[in-house]
């Protein structure tokens, strides 16, 4: 396949986005609610095509996106590369979480962090809002997330799924006089 043929019909990859409580024992399903509502609707704007995935259990939310790679990937050489590739698509996705997660709170008087974590073949690493920031950002979170989990490049294939999962803190709740 030539390299014109591959710029054409670009390479779609799976993300998953996973928003779960800041503490699974003290869920709040309301404000994961609005924060997923809130991401989803931005995502739709920014174009991206989103299904709601079942996850098997209880309290989570779960969503499939759909994300092209950029043509690169598809004559990348290296594992790398795909690694790069795939954190640089997750990485819209995840900071739309983290911006519109964030957003949220600020309404809701509530009082912590939106986390995120971004994982392929069920390793994860721990992200900000500032390794988002760019593309030099973004390839350092990847080179991070290369050195803690070496052995996952070579199991890395187009088809590997990148999971984004985000955490929502409880809200504040009032107290009645």
């Amino acid at each position: 396949m030539s390299d014109q043929e591959h710029s054409h019909n670009p390479q779609s990859i799976a993300i998953q986005l996973e928003i779960v409580p800041e503490d699974e024992q003290d869920a709040d399903p309301v404000a994961m609610g609005d924060v997923g509502r809130s991401v989803v609707d931005a995502l739709r704007r920014d174009g991206y095509t989103i299904q709601p995935a079942y996850t098997g259990e209880r309290g989570g939310i779960l969503f499939e996106i759909v994300s092209f790679l950029q043509a690169t990937v598809q004559i990348a050489i290296t594992h790398k590369d795909l690694l790069i590739e795939m954190f640089k698509a997750a990485s819209p996705i995840a900071k739309h979480f983290v911006e519109e997660g964030e957003k949220h709170l600020a309404k809701a008087a509530t009082h912590g962090h939106i986390k995120v974590e971004i994982g392929i073949e069920g390793n994860y690493i721990q992200a900000e809002a500032t390794d988002f920031a760019g593309n030099e950002q973004i390839i350092k979170l990847a080179n991070k997330f290369l050195e803690r989990y070496s052995s996952t490049i070579e199991h890395l294939t187009p088809r590997s799924t990148v999971k984004i999962r985000g955490s929502v803190p409880k809200r504040q709740t009032r107290r009645r006089r």
